[in-house]
């Protein structure tokens, strides 16, 4: 056999061998690929959950007039998103029936000249990327754009 014989030989079982450990490790793939199209269709057929707002809040929504003529109190408040100062909704029944029911009352006759005050808490990890000083005032305004 010659010399050139020989290199051929070689290279030709280098290149099966390497096709073979190659079609092993990389294109023997009917398990993994049944995984992926099944994790395709459980993605497309089943839209991503929407969380859902908690029932109550850790802060009640109080309404009080300091003459003690008005007072609305409920479990349930606005709810904003970490670092956001955007109302999610949607806003609770009972948060747009004591909304509504003040605005009823600054409407009256003898309480135009009344005003509310809104308290907007944030927590201090939270990024502000509203133009107000913190997140507390640019939520408070948020909620004051609903009585307008």
């Amino acid at each position: 056999m010659s010399k050139k014989m020989g290199y051929l030989l070689g290279m030709l079982l280098t290149i099966v061998i390497c096709m073979i450990l190659a079609w092993i490790f990389c294109c023997n793939t009917t398990q993994s690929s049944d995984s992926q199209n099944n994790q395709r269709e459980t993605t497309i057929n089943n839209p991503p959950a929407v969380a859902t707002p908690e029932v109550a809040t850790s802060m009640a929504f109080n309404l009080k007039g300091p003459d003690g003529k008005f007072a609305f109190t409920s479990n349930d408040n606005f709810n904003f998103n970490t670092s956001s100062f955007s109302i999610l909704p949607p806003i609770s029944g009972e948060v747009t029936d004591g909304v509504n029911q003040l605005k009823t009352y600054f409407e009256t006759a003898g309480n135009e000249d009344k005003m509310i005050d809104i308290t907007g808490y944030y927590d201090s990890g939270e990024k502000n990327t509203s133009a107000f000083a913190d997140l507390g005032l640019a939520r408070s305004n948020s909620v004051k754009k609903l009585f307008c």
